[in-house]
């Protein structure tokens, strides 16, 4: 197989994986222009602002700094992954998401899916780390961190979010809401 091919064979997958938490925002969310990617679709955006998800923050996650954690392994990085942000976003009913979004480089998913498959499995059921830090526990004190009116609806306090594969009694839980596509 040539260079040339290899290149061409090569995709970069984007996986967004979407964590329901128990915090409500209080207040109104920062206001955003539409994103450019909409294209035609940005003027339909503020006739609809209030019926769409709001971005309150995003950061930039370090590739070093992620790790993955399978239920039943030591963790580890994967070399493919090019770049990772992490978001939180209010919906209209007030409740607050967090979106871990991830870029991988990947051979082609119709020769071999097993890279793409194991890194949706991953993150869709939250067994990643941020700098050591646990998914839920790092999400709980990003979000502690940049109040930006969100309060906890349980009686935990954000700072004490436990991982439990995917899950928290205080106010984390793992939705696999997955999409890929090329970019």
């Amino acid at each position: 197989m040539s260079a040339t091919q290899t290149t061409q064979d090569a995709q970069i997958i984007e996986v967004i994986s979407v964590f329901a938490t128990r915090w409500k925002h209080e207040g109104h969310a920062p206001e955003r222009k539409p994103d450019d990617r909409l294209g035609r679709l940005a003027q339909f955006y503020d006739l609809f602002r209030d019926k769409l998800p709001q971005m309150l923050d995003s950061r930039e996650i370090p590739v070093e700094d992620l790790e993955f954690e399978p239920e039943n392994g030591a963790g580890r990085r994967i070399d493919a992954i090019s770049s990772a942000r992490l978001q939180l976003f209010v919906l209209p009913s007030n409740q607050v998401v967090a979106a871990l979004i991830l870029f991988f480089h990947s051979p082609n998913l119709n020769a071999d899916v097993k890279a793409a498959e194991e890194i949706l499995d991953l993150c869709g059921y939250a067994q990643v780390a941020i700098g050591k830090v646990g998914l839920a526990t790092y999400i709980g004190e990003y979000a502690r961190d940049n109040r930006n009116n969100i309060r906890s609806c349980s009686s935990g306090t954000l700072a004490s979010i436990r991982r439990r594969t995917g899950t928290s009694s205080t106010g984390f839980s793992a939705v696999p809401t997955r999409r890929t596509g090329r970019r």
